[in-house]
């Protein structure tokens, strides 16, 4: 009789016990998620303030040039400046691309001029094999990322936007991951500007991967990122920092950012080190449709379309099947007109300079044979 009371005594205590832990836990627990579902709701709701000031700019011409300084991608691209000239308006974009060696200004032989338009699914690009390409695709989907298709407007917002110059929407992943945790958000100063510093983390224990990011963002420079931080850590030990600031500038009356840096380090080291300047930037400008068509590129007669993967002809206003020779008018046009006329100038100051030392030798013949002629006589 005395085992069974001690055993229900004990029972009871282990319930009473129990319900003690539970009721004192479980309200903190409760607060604790709580609070980091409102912190994450506050920023998605600061995210998103980024991302809608950045829709304001519905059209523009953007024109910038990125250097790399040190590259994964090898000492090849050390020495190498990219400049892009952009125009864009909902759903269209004109992009020309061409490199230069940082120390000089001539275009690069081995990385060509390049220009891609984008227009509502449809992509042309040109130069390809001295050839114009045009490919119609499905609209949700940008080919092309590698050769700079990319959309403006996010420039300054996120590293990857730089780095990669690729297509991005605009999603709140692109700064806030969807597998955030411990999500803090606090008024901050950085570079003697106000700001709101958004930080998180996200673990993937499975792989045993850790990342931490913080961001700065300016409230009052139209929730502007002015920096960002991000420390990737490996179950290999391999740490992997991104670094991304940016220089942000009022143009006219939209803030954009006119200088942006990427560092990114291994282990400390740096493998990769970007930076893009704006040369120009103007917004919300009327931009014609006609820009973004394969007219505007100015093709010549009889050059060759790849429509599709099937090969055309242009023959001055549409696409033709049937080969169009060239024509070729020296006569009528200027600028063949003034490279001739330097050619002829040159040739004749280079006639005149050998008729000129023809005549100096000659000359100096004559005079050599008369003295010659001389000396017997005395």
């Amino acid at each position: 009789m005395s085992c069974h009371l001690y055993k229900s005594i004990w029972m009871l205590v282990l319930i009473f016990t129990l319900a003690g832990i539970i009721c004192n836990v479980s309200p903190v627990n409760a607060r604790n998620s709580s609070e980091n579902a409102d912190a994450s709701q506050d920023a998605q709701k600061l995210v998103r303030k980024v991302l809608n000031a950045r829709k304001k700019l519905q059209s523009g011409e953007i024109i910038l040039e990125k250097t790399c300084f040190k590259s994964e991608h090898g000492e090849d691209e050390e020495n190498i400046r990219t400049h892009y000239s952009m125009l864009f308006k909902p759903e269209m974009f004109r992009i020309k691309k061409y490199y230069t060696s940082l120390n000089s200004s001539t275009v690069s032989a081995s990385h060509p001029y390049v220009e891609v338009i984008w227009n509502k699914g449809r992509t042309i690009r040109v130069p390809f094999e001295d050839r114009f390409m045009v490919t119609d695709i499905e609209k949700q989907v940008i080919p092309l990322s590698s050769y700079g298709l990319f959309q403006p407007w996010l420039l300054g917002i996120c590293p990857r936007a730089i780095s990669l110059l690729k297509n991005f929407d605009f999603d709140i992943t692109l700064l806030l991951s969807d597998k955030a945790t411990d999500v803090v958000i606090v008024s901050d100063f950085y570079d003697n500007q106000a700001v709101q510093k958004l930080s998180y983390t996200v673990h993937e224990e499975g792989i045993g991967y850790h990342e931490q990011n913080d961001i700065w963002i300016a409230p009052h420079m139209d929730y502007s990122v002015l920096r960002s931080e991000s420390v990737s850590r490996y179950s290999n030990d391999k740490i992997i920092k991104t670094i991304f600031t940016t220089k942000p500038k009022l143009y006219d009356k939209f803030w954009f950012s006119e200088e942006i840096r990427v560092v990114e380090y291994v282990n400390d080291i740096i493998v990769n080190d970007e930076v893009v300047k704006v040369v120009k930037a103007a917004f919300n400008q009327s931009i014609s449709d006609l820009v973004f068509e394969l007219e505007s590129l100015d093709i010549p007669t009889g050059r060759q379309v790849s429509r599709d993967g099937t090969l055309k002809y242009w023959d001055g206003q549409s696409l033709s099947d049937t080969y169009i020779a060239p024509e070729v008018d020296f006569t009528n046009s200027h600028s063949n007109r003034k490279r001739w006329g330097y050619i002829l100038a040159l040739n004749a100051a280079l006639c005149a300079y050998i008729a000129f030392r023809l005549y100096v030798q000659s000359k100096k013949r004559h005079a050599k044979f008369n003295s010659e002629e001389e000396e017997p006589k005395k």
